[in-house]
Parts: structure tokens; C-alpha cells; sequence
């Protein structure tokens, strides 16, 4: 997972030697103005702004960065479900599942990148701005690596999608939706996943928010116009969504690219020397590369779990449809939260300061945790209008809603589960412990992922009963966490020197 903080990072004329001499408070990147060209002084601790405070500006723009995404996805599913009578479900299970199947073969490259927030949030807390400019450069050079793989693992998709005995038409539109956004946004989707990632070690979340808001702006009539052909543009459907997606991305990409090789960053961090550096890279393998087999086996899971559940027909398909996409709404923001988590969690272990990194946890979990508890009651209650947003083109709509109705309402039962996921996951990942969790995870997913392939295949059970399967399979995931966390062993692992 990645991360963005919004903190402005000045034209500081001190070098790192002299900043080596003395003790700097981890919080002093954070206060300075963007235009500031004068060394932060050492400030008095009793009067360093609040955690909650931190933790705040940091998230807020995040979150709204996060959503963003979401709003894309909704505006998909929306503009799609009215796209042609009676193929509303056909074109919401393509798009779904195809961009479930792009991000499960993005997530291995995404994640590792984006752990350059924990890494480069490190050196940062430890005023090595030179070695934290270093981590942004081996991110650069990592997404280009990449793309080859990308690009062959594309011809790939035909044969996983039939494996899970998807309906001809749906299989047909989903692998050229998957196959648009491989080839096409291999390179923006991942090189922008890591730039908001340094980012967000360096506290300019705003930067991240403003590439993404332009995105949203761009891509919601720009996703209308390729989807029904409105004025100068071709009427391209499903292929309209993906490439309006694509050339979004795109465009945020640039934009932060734009910033990072400008030349205020340029001279504090030297962010223009993009070459390979040994020493960082092996650390972003060392513990990035757990965290990303981490989230790929749970993306291989959970996209195996979708398929089995599209597997039970497009009426139960577009239902999980419908639910996930509510899923995504609520808890991106926590996802947001997880970015800032992690990045403060790493700046202040980087500055030797671990008690602040447990108040940064308490913090997290106690807005992650209300937040969660306000949204299941939202979903609780205007569970029907939430899903009748998405029905009104749909053949058999009242069996949607139908199941809908129950699949959306067991969604608030995780949750909290999340909460409790995402802000440990986020504290031992911003630590640099990484690989005990990632064999914990696999261990569960693993048991979860055999338990789903005989309740459906070969114990033919109902649609309910795998979905029951999923949250209860969430709850214990969210245990696990908060175990491995009360051990304490991320408090005393040196990711860097």
C-alpha cells in the first residue's frame, strides 16, 4: 500500500552534514511553508504540534485522494449500467472483474513501490534527505523495470478468466477491458503509485490530492463522452471506461513526475539522479518485497473470491458487484489513514522516538474505528437506496436488489475488522516488520482460499454461505494483526542505520 502526507518540504540551504550535528525534531518537515528557503530550528517538544493534529493534516488529504479513486469507480458503474438496455449487469461484472484482474497483476510492482513511503519516511525522520531522495529515484527505476512484466503477464488473462467458467459475452468483455488497461496504464498506474507514495513520506499529501482531484475532473466526462460518444468523441462502450481510466492516470502521473524532477526538490533530495542505487534497492526487496507478496496472494484470494461468486450467475455476480463497490466507498478513507499511519509510524521510529509512534496507532485506530462504526450504520440504513443506484437498466432487478439487499448489510460487519486490519498492518509495515506478517497472512489466506474452493466447488454450497465465509475470514485477518502488533517486535527492528 502506498501513501501521501501533506507536509511542505522548503528549499532548505542547511546540509546534511551540519543537520547531522545536532537534534532535529522529526516533526520540523512538517511545519515549514512551502516557499520557506531558511533551516527549521530545533524546536522545544512540549511544543510540537499534537499527534492527532499530524495525523490529521496528514490524512485529510489522502482520504479525499482516495476517494477519488472510488468516485471513478462509481462513475463507471453508473455511466455503464445506463450505457444498453438490459446489458447493465453484463458491462458492471466486465468492469469489475476486469479491473480486479488489472490490479491483481499491478499490486505485485504497486506495492513495492509504494513501501518506499515507509523507507524514504525512515530517512526522513533520521535527516538522511540525500538517502531519502535515493528511495525515490530506485522508484522510478523499478516501474520501468516493471512494465516487461506487465505487458507479458497481459496474454495471461484469457486463460484465468475461463478457469473460473465466466459467461462467454462477460468473458469477452472483460479480458479487452483488462487487456486496455495492462497495456496502456502499466507504466502511469505504477510510476504513480510510487511518486505518491515519496510523496507522502515527504508530507505533501496536497500535491497528491490535487493530481488526483485533476484526474477526477478529467476522467468523469471524459469517461461519458468515450462510453456514449458525446460531441468529437467515438461511442467506444466498456473500451471508452478503460481508456478514460488510462489517460487520467496519465495525466496525475505527469503532474507528479512534473514536481519531482523540479528543481526546489531537485536540490534538498537530488531527486534528478535517477540511477540504480544497491543499497536502497536492496532494502525496498527486503522489506517492501514481503509486503507485496502480502497483498498479491490476498489480491489472488480475494479476486478468486470474486470469480467463484460471479460463478453462481450474473444475477449473484452483479449483487457482489453492487456490494463491493459500497465496500470500496467506505473504506477507502480508511485506506487513506493506513497511508498516513505508516508514514508517521516510520518518521518517528527513523527519529528514535517510539512512544510517538504508539500514540500515532492509538490515534489511528480510534478514527479508523469511529469512522467504521458510522458508515455500517449509514449502510445499515439506506442499504436499499444505496443499491437501487445501480439497478435501473438491469434485467432482473428485483433479484438483485434482492441479494444486494443482504450481501451489503453484511458489509458493515467488517468493517471494523478493517479498522483494526489496516492500522497494525500499517504500524509493522512502517517498522519494517514485514515478513512474519506476510507468512501469518498467507497462512490465513491459504486456509481461507481452500475452505472457499470446497464450499463452492466441491460442496456446492449457496452464494450466502461464501459470503459469510469472506467476513468471518476478515474478522480473524483483523485478530491476527493486533497480535502480531502487542508481540513488539516492530519497535525493535533497524530498517536503517
Amino acid at each position: 500500500m502506498s501513501a501521501h502526507k501533506e507536509k511542505q518540504e522548503g528549499d532548505s540551504l542547511v546540509s546534511s552534514k551540519a543537520l547531522g550535528c545536532q537534534s532535529v525534531s522529526p516533526y520540523s518537515d512538517i511545519s515549514r511553508s512551502p516557499d520557506s528557503s531558511h533551516p527549521q530550528t530545533q524546536k522545544d517538544p512540549q511544543k510540537d504540534p499534537s499527534i492527532f493534529f499530524l495525523f490529521f493534516t496528514l490524512s485529510v488529504p489522502i482520504i479525499i485522494s482516495r476517494f477519488t479513486e472510488q468516485v471513478l469507480l462509481f462513475f463507471d458503474l453508473i455511466f455503464l449500467s445506463r450505457y444498453q438496455m438490459g446489458q447493465g449487469e453484463l458491462l458492471i461484472n466486465a468492469s469489475f472483474s476486469g479491473g480486479l484482474m488489472s490490479f491483481l497483476i499491478f499490486s505485485a510492482f504497486m506495492v513495492t513501490v509504494e513501501y518506499g513511503n515507509a523507507l524514504a519516511s525512515q530517512y526522513l525522520g533520521a535527516r538522511e534527505h540525500k538517502k531519502c531522495g535515493a528511495v525515490g529515484s530506485q522508484l522510478v527505476v523499478l516501474t520501468i523495470c516493471a512494465y516487461p512484466l506487465i505487458v507479458l503477464l497481459s496474454f495471461c488473462v484469457d486463460d484465468i478468466f475461463r478457469f473460473f467458467g465466466h459467461d462467454a459475452q462477460q468473458l469477452k468483455l472483460e479480458i479487452e477491458y483488462t487487456r486496455i488497461l495492462l497495456l496502456y496504464g502499466g507504466i502511469p498506474f505504477v510510476l504513480r503509485a510510487g511518486l505518491s507514495a515519496f510523496f507522502t513520506a515527504l508530507g505533501r499529501t496536497k500535491l497528491v490530492m490535487s493530481a488526483s482531484l485533476i484526474a477526477m475532473l478529467i476522467n468523469i466526462p471524459l469517461n461519458y463522452s468515450l462510453i456514449f460518444g458525446f460531441g468529437p468523441f467515438p461511442e467506444l462502450g466498456l473500451r471508452g471506461a478503460a481508456f478514460a481510466t488510462v489517460l487520467s492516470t496519465f495525466i496525475a502521473t505527469i503532474l507528479l513526475l512534473s514536481v519531482y524532477l523540479g528543481h526546489s526538490l531537485h536540490k534538498k533530495y537530488e531527486t534528478r539522479n535517477i540511477r540504480w542505487n544497491w543499497e536502497i534497492s536492496k532494502k525496498l526487496i527486503r522489506y517492501g518485497v514481503p509486503n507485496a507478496i502480502h497483498e498479491l496472494i490476498g489480491s489472488i484470494v480475494f479476486t478468486m473470491f470474486i470469480f467463484f461468486m460471479y460463478s453462481y450467475g450474473p444475477t449473484v455476480g452483479a449483487a457482489v458487484s453492487i456490494a463491493m463497490n459500497w465496500d470500496g466507498t467506505f473504506i477507502l478513507p480508511m485506506i487513506g489513514a493506513f497511508d498516513a499511519t505508516m508514514a508517521l509510524v516510520g518518521r518517528f521510529i527513523g527519529a528514535k522516538d517510539i512512544e510517538k509512534s504508539k500514540k500515532v496507532v492509538r490515534v489511528s485506530f480510534a478514527l479508523m474505528g469511529s469512522y467504521a462504526v458510522i458508515m455500517s450504520v449509514l449502510l445499515l440504513v439506506y442499504t436499499p437506496q444505496l443499491i437501487q443506484l445501480f439497478t435501473p437498466t438491469m434485467k432482473n432487478s428485483s433479484e438483485v436488489i434482492e441479494t444486494a439487499l443482504i450481501f451489503v448489510r453484511l458489509v458493515s460487519v467488517y468493517l471494523i475488522a478493517d479498522a483494526a486490519t489496516l492500522t497494525f498492518s500499517a504500524t509493522l509495515s512502517g517498522a519494517g516488520d514485514t515478513r512474519v506478517p506476510m507468512i501469518m497472512s498467507i497462512i490465513l489466506y491459504v486456509v481461507f482460499g481452500g475452505v472457499l474452493y470446497w464450499l463452492v466447488v466441491v460442496g456446492s454450497g449457496e452464494a450466502l454461505q461464501a459470503w459469510v465465509l469472506f467476513i468471518v475470514f476478515d474478522v480473524i485477518m483483523g485478530i491476527a494483526f493486533f497480535i502480531r502488533y502487542k508481540m513488539g517486535v516492530w519497535k525493535r527492528i533497524q530498517m536503517i542505520e
